[in-house]
């Protein structure tokens, strides 16, 4: 009954999804193989549903596909559940060049838990091995998580004034996530990577991103995204070394080309992960000075006169965030940090101002 059920569940996704009847014979038999084997394997089917619609949709010729990588931590199912429910809406109907956009998120978690204690470690396996049985859609990097670093190197904070603490940088989880969707989703054009407390509008953001990178490069088909870096400004950057152009952490995203070269040519380290990030696009300048990275499409972040209005930033609580996604008329109130600032005495500090954001229908 369980072989049949299986059976039926492939039939489903293959004649009630994006692929119909007359796209069956172009289809790999490769990947019909695939999504059979992974619905007979599963002892839950609805586990297969995500890697095979997107592995299936990933043949098709008229779409790009841009991979979201949303850094979470490893028993932050209910904010995970929270952007289940909220991606389809904010990922509606994109389209770059007329050409769809097909979306693929996947959360980011280490697969190692050395901070907490031996029943909190086989817990969050458990919970998380039972969430991705489920979904397919956890991403489980090699790598140690649900710990702060211990070392950095301290001198960059004197150097630069940077106003906080250890707590806001990471073991590398950044690289590591760019480099796992690099590799599980070779077809992919874009990768971004997104912090959990924040809603991105895609049908605002993404196009204009395209078309503020575009102003330095022709980007007419998915083909010619190459050497992109897409974000929203770093603040703080702005003001220490207005000659530097780099993204803030809570968004942003590389063409694959450059995740190719960043994977040959840099390592994982403990590092401010923004900043971190800029680092591997000023490197790959260097490499490249006649062919640098484009940097035109890290825009403007939300301000309250911003016409980027398409990301808000930090949502912490959980009532924050569905009232920021459900109340169309309303919107919500989040406290953001806008301007970066700089005392009389060199130190920097990024004041806070509560600003009213309402998602667009």
């Amino acid at each position: 009954a369980q072989a049949i059920a299986r059976l039926k569940f492939l039939s489903i996704i293959l004649f009630h999804s994006f692929i119909s009847c007359a796209d069956l014979p172009e289809m790999p038999v490769y990947v019909l193989i695939m999504a059979l084997a992974c619905a007979m394997a599963h002892a839950e089917p609805q586990a297969c549903k995500s890697a095979s619609m997107v592995q299936l949709s990933a043949m098709k010729t008229d779409q790009v596909q841009v991979v979201v990588m949303i850094m979470t931590a490893p028993l932050s199912q209910e904010r995970r559940d929270q952007f289940r429910s909220a991606l389809q809406e904010l990922t509606a109907n994109v389209k770059v060049n007329d050409i769809p956009v097909q979306f693929v998120t996947q959360f980011a978690v280490g697969d190692t838990y050395p901070c907490y204690n031996e029943t909190e470690q086989a817990r969050a396996r458990n919970l998380l091995n039972a969430e991705s049985e489920k979904y397919g859609d956890i991403a489980f990097l090699n790598i140690t998580d649900a710990c702060k670093p211990h070392k950095l190197d301290w001198h960059f904070f004197n150097r630069t004034g940077y106003p906080w603490p250890l707590s806001y940088c990471d073991n590398g989880k950044s690289w590591h996530l760019f480099q796992w969707a690099h590799r599980h989703y070779p077809k992919a054009k874009l990768v971004f990577k997104q912090d959990d407390d924040a809603i991105v509008d895609w049908r605002v953001l993404l196009p204009g991103m395209l078309a503020s990178a575009a102003i330095n490069q022709s980007l007419d088909s998915p083909e010619s995204f190459h050497r992109l870096f897409l974000g929203t400004q770093h603040k703080l950057v702005t003001v220490t070394n207005p000659n530097r152009t780099c993204s803030e952490g809570q968004l942003y995203g590389f063409s694959s080309d450059l995740l190719s070269w960043v994977g040959k040519n840099t390592a994982a380290r403990v590092a401010v992960e923004d900043l971190e990030a800029c680092n591997w696009a000023d490197a790959f300048d260097d490499a490249h000075p006649t062919d640098p990275v484009n940097r035109h499409g890290i825009v403007p972040g939300l301000t309250a006169t911003a016409e980027w209005e398409a990301l808000v930033h930090p949502v912490k609580e959980e009532s924050l965030f569905t009232t920021c996604m459900r109340d169309k008329v309303h919107g919500c109130n989040v406290d953001m940090q806008l301007l970066a600032e700089v005392a009389e005495n060199g130190t920097l500090s990024l004041p806070t101002t509560t600003v009213h954001w309402q998602l667009s229908s």
